[in-house]
């Protein structure tokens, strides 16, 4: 893995607009009208908590051109992949971008594309899967295109596959991380004589990230990853579309990002929630101080639920559910976090381990760049934590203060 320039990342929060008086649904797009419940039913993990209406596809799909306006220009991911050039990330990294058709990917066949961005310079790279939200894929893929460019320009080649544009289309998203099975084998499976067989480097293994429904994707693949002969066996409409080779194949993710996440404890949105299990796989929870479209503290209880020795979680002060989004300041860490894993041994991971888990002498990492939402702020983990880091990484010392020790804990046994 080649080291790129690292440019600090800005940690302005774009505020504008009123949060709005309802609970707003889990997608991209909030919907209007709806008045679900904001709390979380802690004595029924199988029932659902945060049901999602039927979708307004004119509203979102108007709101999400409205938003569109402001990210699409010339040096967008999907001219680069359109025209075949490049763009330049703010670390002036040269990235480029090509359409990949994937003929097993769920979508009218207009959408069975992965969009993949790679580093232009020539050099193999790791291979990072992002999974977009709700309204996220298809013809408005192009939102993610600012969040991509800072995964890419860290040092990765990133595969965003534009199928099920819309939740409803798989499933009210239960099955959209099988598009990332698919996009994994399509690659795997054809590498020898393709055009990125030049330019992702299979050996070091894999990382993933998502927003919203694509955050819910990857914790589903880790626990997919960590407890293969239980997760999903008592869904035979779900697990019978999961191949023995892409079984093999997720074993060489090495750690999961989840941006903004769905609750893993809702049973309409996570099929599976007795054996949702991730006790290995090191995982990073990001959430924000104005994420209403999500249940309050749900993904503070998504990283309780996870047992892996090695886990992050951060409150962003200020960030939205569509932060990701338009200011993106995330970006980098996502990058930082699969370098830690990736590998960990070298200069890159070291240094990608720092900036996730130290404070002093890294003047790029998490705590020092990005705004922590302070203790009483909406999604603080028990009221006080805005930032938990479990682990620790190679050459990082675990300075978990003793009161919040426990959440660090690997507490889950077989």
């Amino acid at each position: 893995m080649m080291p790129l320039t690292k440019g600090r990342s800005s940690a302005s929060i774009i505020n504008g607009g009123g949060e709005g008086t309802k609970q707003e649904l889990t997608r991209l797009i909030p919907i209007v009208g709806d008045t679900s419940n904001n709390q979380i039913d802690n004595n029924s993990t199988n029932k659902s908590t945060t049901k999602k209406t039927k979708t307004m596809v004119l509203f979102g799909a108007i709101m999400v051109l409205i938003g569109a306006i402001a990210i699409a220009s010339k040096n967008s991911l999907v001219f680069a992949a359109v025209m075949g050039g490049s763009v330049v990330a703010t670390n002036g990294v040269k990235i480029k971008c090509r359409k990949q058709y994937m003929p097993d990917l769920t979508s009218p066949i207009f959408y069975r594309y992965s969009r993949i961005c790679y580093p232009d310079d020539g050099n193999k790279y790791p291979l990072h899967f992002f999974a977009h939200g709700d309204f996220g894929g298809g013809p408005f893929s192009f939102a993610y295109d600012p969040l991509i460019k800072d995964i890419v320009s860290q040092g990765f080649v990133v595969s965003m596959y534009l199928s099920c544009s819309a939740d409803q289309f798989c499933n009210n998203g239960q099955t959209s991380f099988l598009e990332v099975l698919k996009s994994m084998s399509y690659l795997e499976n054809y590498s020898s004589d393709s055009w990125w067989n030049d330019i992702i480097d299979f050996n070091l293994g894999y990382t993933a990230s998502g927003h919203s429904t694509g955050a819910r994707v990857v914790l589903q693949l880790a626990a997919l990853k960590d407890n293969p002969t239980k997760y999903l066996m008592g869904q035979p409409d779900i697990v019978s579309q999961i191949t023995p080779e892409q079984r093999v194949g997720i074993q060489k993710f090495k750690a999961f990002i989840a941006d903004h996440p769905d609750p893993m404890y809702d049973g309409s949105m996570n099929p599976d929630v007795t054996n949702f299990k991730v006790t290995s796989t090191p995982i990073l929870i990001i959430t924000g101080s104005k994420d209403i479209i999500e249940p309050e503290l749900s993904a503070w209880k998504d990283f309780t639920m996870v047992t892996s020795p090695s886990k992050v979680y951060i409150d962003i002060d200020g960030a939205r559910h569509v932060s990701p989004i338009f200011s993106h300041t995330e970006g980098p860490y996502i990058g930082y976090f699969s370098q830690c894993f990736i590998d960990p041994e070298s200069d890159i991971g070291k240094i990608g381990c720092e900036n996730i888990y130290s404070e002093k002498g890294s003047p790029d990492s998490m705590r020092n760049v990005l705004s922590i939402t302070p203790v009483g702020g909406r999604n603080t983990g028990n009221g006080k934590v805005g930032y938990l880091g479990c682990g620790g990484g190679i050459g990082i010392s675990d300075d978990v203060p003793e009161e919040f020790a426990q959440y660090c804990k690997t507490l889950y046994k077989e």
